[in-house]
């Protein structure tokens, strides 16, 4: 299998699984007394999901850092600064929050937030959406600092419907097309002539993790190695995604 065909159909696809379980909005109905309190655990491939949701190390910057002698394990020693804040289209421009990922890299939760600024006034809770007009994306020679528009909200994006496109203009057709033009994009850094160069620094992301980085700890301590073969007799059963969605890596 190659590289490109383990990405797109085992990381992403894993992603994907977060992606159209967590926001399709659930097929019943819950009265909200209980709701809280018989909420079940999410499945493995959600779990697992939301730790790519969360990964900063997929990102061209990450991979400026692995050129310049890095390893994939290490933290980066200078953060992107399009994460230092957080702008809030309704609030004038000197006015913002401070960014929850300053420090690191891009990743998808940078855009599509949830409760990272709960108690800050003009901020609040979100459905997996942003706060500003147009999202911020990293620096690079083509000179654009934000994205053509901001992050949609995700929740109950992925329900069926007749026409099925995502975002108002309708670039993605398909859940697939928005995760891959996602990771290996503009918003992660990417220029159009990269995606080759994506690919190949996510797969290294994927193969030398170690587990031992905050995020993995958050999840298990594991790393995606041992996650994605899923063979290990130690992984938790709340981390041990199904067999079909399973792949050794080393191997791919």
């Amino acid at each position: 299998m190659s590289i490109f065909a383990m990405c797109s159909t085992h990381i992403i696809r894993i992603l994907l699984i977060s992606l159209l379980t967590t926001f399709s909005g659930g097929g019943w109905v819950i009265p909200d007394v209980f709701g809280q309190e018989i909420e079940e655990a999410d499945p493995p491939e959600i779990a697992n999901g939301e730790r790519l949701f969360l990964e900063t190390r997929f990102a061209q910057l990450f991979k400026i850092f692995l050129d310049d002698g890095g390893d994939v394990n290490d933290p980066l020693p200078q953060g992107d600064p399009a994460l230092d804040k957080v702008t809030n289209w309704q609030l004038p421009p000197d006015q913002f929050a401070d960014g929850p990922f300053a420090g690191q890299s891009m990743n998808c939760r940078s855009c599509h937030f949830v409760d990272e600024l709960l108690d800050i006034p003009k901020y609040g809770m979100n459905t997996y959406s942003d706060f500003a007009r147009r999202s911020p994306i990293p620096a690079r020679e083509d000179g654009k600092h934000t994205s053509v528009r901001n992050a949609p909200p995700l929740v109950n994006s992925a329900l069926p419907r007749q026409m099925f496109f995502l975002h108002t203009d309708a670039e993605f057709p398909t859940m697939v097309d928005l995760v891959t033009g996602t990771l290996t994009g503009r918003n992660y850094g990417w220029l159009p002539n990269e995606q080759t160069s994506a690919i190949s620094h996510i797969a290294k992301i994927i193969r030398e993790d170690s587990g031992a980085g905050d995020l993995a700890q958050e999840f298990g301590g594991l790393s995606y190695r041992v996650l994605f073969t899923g063979t290990d007799p130690s992984i938790p059963q709340e981390f041990l995604i199904p067999e079909n969605f399973r792949v050794e890596v080393s191997q791919a």
